[in-house]
């Protein structure tokens, strides 16, 4: 039952685990393994209506010619 004092859920379940699990059932779905996510941008919330999930994935194009060098200036 939602607190009537809270507008933020800080209740169970932690969030931290809400996104594994949700990293972990798209393995082999959305990507071939969890390793390969690099953000993650995650918030919860009360449900207005019906409780669910939203999950957006985008694909991230890596530049070929990139050396992987980090300089600085």
């Amino acid at each position: 039952k939602r607190p009537k004092f809270r507008d933020l859920p800080g209740v169970p379940p932690d969030l931290d685990k809400l996104v594994r699990a949700i990293g972990d059932a798209l393995n082999g779905v959305a990507y071939v393994d969890d390793g390969q996510v690099v953000e993650w941008r995650a918030t919860k919330a009360y449900a207005l209506d019906t409780p669910g999930v939203t999950v957006q994935i985008e694909t991230v194009t890596i530049n070929p010619n990139a050396t992987g060098e980090v300089r600085n200036g």
